[in-house]
């Protein structure tokens, strides 16, 4: 099965969001998301703001889509070699 660059990046995404949030009770505060709250008269909105602990996740994410990207490659080659035999 061929995923497309969107499944890829999304099971990616997903996956490694769990692995992330699966781990946070135990990294130190320094790995964990931090937040910045602004108040424009009525309007409050609370955003995330780049810290180590997006890198962390980001690297995660990054990393699993490029297994997902080998694993998917290989099982496309032995899929094609098996047809051509």
């Amino acid at each position: 099965m061929l995923l497309s660059n969107f499944q890829r990046s999304l099971a990616a995404v997903v996956v490694g969001n769990l692995i992330y949030f699966a781990l946070f009770p135990i990294l130190p505060q320094v790995l964990h998301h931090a937040f910045s709250d602004f108040t424009a008269g009525k309007l409050h909105i609370s955003m995330g703001k780049f810290d180590w602990g997006m890198l962390l996740d980001f690297a995660i994410c990054t990393a699993l889509y490029v297994l997902f990207g080998l694993l998917w490659s290989k099982k496309e080659g032995q899929g094609e070699q098996k047809t051509q035999s």
